[in-house]
């Protein structure tokens, strides 16, 4: 079947996670020496991720959309 779908980035670089390329390893050691260098850095990106993981992918919000894609399959 040919599905497309909606997407938005979950992880917002340096705000609340890291991208990095899978296959440049020195990437992922800064970033993984940056948080563990850095208290203040993974409470800030914590609560951050977990602030938009709230804001956008709650329950609530959930079910609205469920709603909303069953009335238009119906």
């Amino acid at each position: 079947s040919n599905l497309k779908f909606i997407t938005t980035p979950i992880i917002k670089n340096g705000v609340n996670g890291f991208l990095f390329n899978h296959k440049n390893s020195y990437q992922l050691d800064k970033y993984l020496l940056s948080l563990l260098s850095s208290k203040k850095l993974r409470h800030k990106t914590g609560v951050k991720a977990r602030h938009y993981i709230l804001q956008n992918h709650s329950r609530k919000l959930f079910l609205q959309h469920k709603l909303m894609y069953e009335k238009l399959l119906s």
